[in-house]
Formats: structure tokens, sequence, C-alpha cells
């Protein structure tokens, strides 16, 4: 499936909006898609899970659910959250240019 040209390539997604188990599917198949085409996953920014959602936290994030940052993990499975790619990537010269005011829109 994946093509290794030395160059790095990203794959994002949206969360589902339905309940946990559509998100936890929809996840598990976006992970399975980036591992085949050798992509980093881009994790969306953190948000409330319907049905999940506390008054106490902002927004779950996947690492509650999934081992994302572990070694294990990674080394099947690259991933970086939207920030950090918007960091590298959304730079005048990245692969997405991207309005500063643009980027706060996203993270918010």
């Amino acid at each position: 499936f994946a093509v290794k040209d030395g160059t790095e390539k990203y794959l994002s997604f949206e969360m589902d909006v339905g309940g946990w188990n559509n998100i936890r599917m929809s996840l598990e198949n976006i992970f399975i898609i980036a591992v085949a085409m050798n992509r980093t996953l881009i994790l969306p920014p953190d948000q409330d899970i319907y049905l999940l959602m506390s008054k106490k936290s902002k927004g779950r994030k996947f690492g509650q659910f999934y081992p994302l940052h572990t070694e294990y993990f990674q080394k099947r499975l690259r991933t970086i959250s939207t920030a950090d790619f918007l960091e590298k990537e959304g730079q005048v010269h990245g692969k997405l240019p991207i309005r500063e005011d643009m980027k706060q829109k996203v993270l918010a």
C-alpha cells in the first residue's frame, strides 16, 4: 500500500459526531488506514465526546482510551496533534500554509 519515498505524509480525519461506539470504530479504522498508507495520523483537537461529556473536563482525549503515546503504539502508528502539525507544516513553506487567525479558529 505505502510508498516510502522519504517524505513525511499525513492523514487527517474529523471525529464522528455519534456515540462512543461509532467514534471508537471509526478511529480504529483510521488507525489501520494510516498504518497501511504509512502516514502520520493527525489527531483532531480535544473536544467533547457525545454522552461522555463532563462538567469538570474540557473534552476527552483519544489518549484516555488508546495508548497513543506509548513506545509500543508509536512503533506501529505515528501520531501528531493538530497543534503540532500546524506548527510544523502550517508555515509559509510548509505542506499546509495557513494564516495565523485560521490556526486559532482550528484550535479553538
